[in-house]
């Protein structure tokens, strides 16, 4: 079960609202060495103390974001951060 966290903006809100399995057009798996600096930045300001583990690069509707995975104490979240390091989307993933 995944709950969310908040996201950004009404416009953003609307859109994961309707967003289906089918709406993500394009993902690949990266290393999280190749996410930029400023990305894990915004990770970092957004959840202090995660340790990052997983990294995702993809397009969503036309968008594309990183998808970061990783452990905030005994808590999985996946963030969802523009290239710019604008950050849409904290998901809290219980296992």
């Amino acid at each position: 079960m995944i709950k969310h966290l908040y996201i950004l903006g009404p416009a953003l809100l609307i859109s994961a609202c309707a967003m289906s399995p089918e709406a993500v057009e394009n993902e690949m798996e990266i290393e999280l060495d190749a996410v930029p600096a400023n990305v894990i930045a915004a990770a970092n300001r957004a959840l202090p103390g995660i340790q990052l583990s997983e990294a995702e690069y993809e397009e969503e509707e036309g968008l594309m974001v990183y998808e970061l995975e990783g452990m905030l104490g005994a808590t999985r979240y996946e963030i969802e951060i523009t290239p710019e390091g604008e950050v849409l989307e904290i998901e809290q993933i219980d296992d």
